[in-house]
This record gives structure tokens, C-alpha cells and sequence, in this order.
């Protein structure tokens, strides 16, 4: 039986497409590096921001340009000004989350997104009333698809990983919900294809927040 679901945060909860795109041309400009595409930046982001200036700067042809923990720690400092640039929630989100928590379901946001910033986008754009935990990177705790976060999560609720949903949208999120043992929900609506999500073995993969009522529970 479910009892709770995790979501990821960008491309699940949050179209942060241009958010993170603009942060991470501004940060690539200080630097006198050239821009990276939003089709690429869906590409680049999921594994956190350090992962995402890396990709950044390689596809620029920066890295040898550049210090390359200088240009993250330029992007943490543009991106507490502009986490919000653009930001939106998804359609249909904020009513499946309503549901479920009518239905006594836990829901939590579990991101590699840092702590600050994840808590604000949330504010933003569901309140954080919706949600009995809200996690993103911290000190310490290995960032996804590691599945150390979400067990932390489960246990401090006291639910088994089976009674939990995992949603994401990049085979950064399938690995983690499997590695944890959740159910693991794919979206279609965010930064990557169903190809990705098939090969990353989604138990269920949903084109519309309202699939879940049906398909998934009832």
C-alpha cells in the first residue's frame, strides 16, 4: 500500500529551464565564456550544480580557461539572486498534491538542488505547508541518484521504501528511487524523453499529473 510520495524538484515540481539557464550564462559571461543553450541545459542539469557548471564549461570550451571551482562558486552566488528567474509551477501539480495529502499521504521534495534554494523555489511556487519535508543538497549527505536522502526521508516518517512514490523526470531520479527500493514514476512533462525514462526502468511513466488517479492510486 502507498503511503507517501517523494518528488523531485526541477522538471518535476519546478519548470526551472530558465532559471538555470540564465544563472548559468550569466556565471559563463563573468568569465568571458560564450552561452549554453536551453536545449542543452536540460542535458546538463540533474547531478547537482557542480556537476551542471562542469558540463557547462566543457561544452563551451572553457575548462582550460577557467578555475573551475571559481565559476561554481560564481554560479551558488548568482543563483541565490535569480533561483527564481522565470519560474513556474507545472500544471496540475499543486491538485495532485492536494489529493494526496486529502488521502493521508505523506509528500516530501527531495532535490540536488542546495538546501536555500530548494526551500525558496517551494515557497515560491506551492508553499511549503504541502509538504512534510523538503530536502535538497546538504553538507554532508550525498546528492542523487546516491539514495542515502530518500532512505533518511522513509525512515524518518517510518514507511518501507515500497510504500513509497518516487517521482522524477531524468534517469538520475529512476536510479534513485530504485536504488532505494521505492516505486519509481517517471514524467514526461519536464527535461527528458520517455527513451530516458524507459531505460532507466520507470515502473510507470505519466504524461499528466491527473494519470496518477487511475493508474497509480485510487
Amino acid at each position: 500500500m502507498i503511503k507517501c510520495a517523494v518528488f523531485d524538484l526541477d522538471g518535476t515540481l519546478a519548470d526551472s529551464l530558465q532559471a538555470l539557464t540564465h544563472t548559468t550564462n550569466l556565471t559563463l559571461a563573468h568569465f568571458g565564456l560564450g552561452a549554453v543553450d536551453e536545449a542543452h541545459i536540460k542535458v546538463f542539469v540533474g547531478d547537482g550544480y557542480k556537476k551542471l557548471v562542469e558540463r557547462s564549461v566543457r561544452f563551451v570550451g572553457g575548462e582550460a580557461a577557467v578555475d573551475m571551482a571559481a565559476v561554481q562558486a560564481r554560479y551558488l552566488e548568482n543563483f541565490a539572486m535569480f533561483s527564481t528567474y522565470g519560474l513556474r509551477a507545472y500544471d496540475g501539480m499543486a491538485g495532485l498534491l492536494d489529493g494526496m495529502r486529502a488521502k493521508g499521504l505523506k509528500t516530501g521534495v527531495l532535490s540536488n538542488k542546495v538546501q536555500a534554494r530548494t526551500e525558496e523555489n517551494i515557497a515560491m511556487l506551492y508553499g511549503a505547508e504541502r509538504f512534510d519535508t523538503i530536502r535538497g543538497e546538504r553538507p554532508g549527505v550525498p546528492i542523487k541518484p546516491d539514495p542515502t536522502a530518500l532512505l533518511e526521508m522513509l525512515g524518518e516518517w517510518g514507511f518501507s521504501p515500497g510504500e513509497c512514490l518516487y517521482f522524477g523526470d531524468t534517469n538520475t531520479d529512476m536510479r534513485t528511487g530504485k536504488a532505494a527500493g521505492a516505486v519509481t514514476v517517471g514524467v514526461l512533462w519536464g527535461f527528458r524523453d520517455r527513451a530516458e525514462l524507459e531505460e532507466a526502468r520507470a515502473d510507470y511513466i505519466i504524461g499528466r499529473p491527473e494519470e496518477v488517479w487511475g493508474r497509480i492510486l485510487r
